[in-house]
């Protein structure tokens, strides 16, 4: 991965860290691995929620996540957008993937609807990335900060 993927990651992982701080969600970087039973797969994404109890208790798999998101990359948009949202599609109680593009600030969440169908919000700059599942927004600004999309 290039700097700027890591440090999208990093501002993200920090920015859930402290506004999850006290509450029952924990957010979690690429060490941790996710379980997706009903694709009979396994994935490292780049950064993970859980609120789940079972989770809490785990040593080394989460299954039960909330938010799942991606930092897009030129190798790994096709998967992050295709077999792997597939996949997590199936998480019962996923209710929101992430894809952060690096190269451009633009963040896309995949959330499904009241049908069980995944529909898609997109934002940008001057925007914030709002997960309604955690009850919380990050503007683009603090998770782009430091990065070339963002200037510096």
């Amino acid at each position: 991965g290039t700097l700027d993927h890591s440090r999208l990651t990093r501002n993200l992982l920090m920015a859930l860290c402290r506004r999850l701080d006290g509450t029952p969600c924990e957010a979690f970087s690429s060490d941790v691995m996710l379980r997706v039973e009903a694709a009979d797969a396994y994935f490292y994404p780049d950064v993970i929620v859980t609120c789940s109890e079972a989770d809490r208790r785990a040593e080394r798999v989460i299954s039960e996540p909330r938010v799942v998101a991606e930092v897009l990359s030129p190798s790994t948009a096709a998967h992050d957008w295709g077999a792997k949202f597939e996949a997590c599609s199936h998480l019962p109680g996923l209710a929101e993937y992430v894809l952060v593009e690096a190269e451009r600030i633009a963040v896309h969440v995949l959330r499904p609807n009241a049908a069980q169908r995944w529909e898609r919000w997109h934002c940008g700059a001057g925007d914030s990335l709002e997960l309604t599942s955690l009850g919380l927004d990050i503007p683009l600004a603090e998770l782009y900060a430091g990065t070339a999309s963002a200037g510096g």
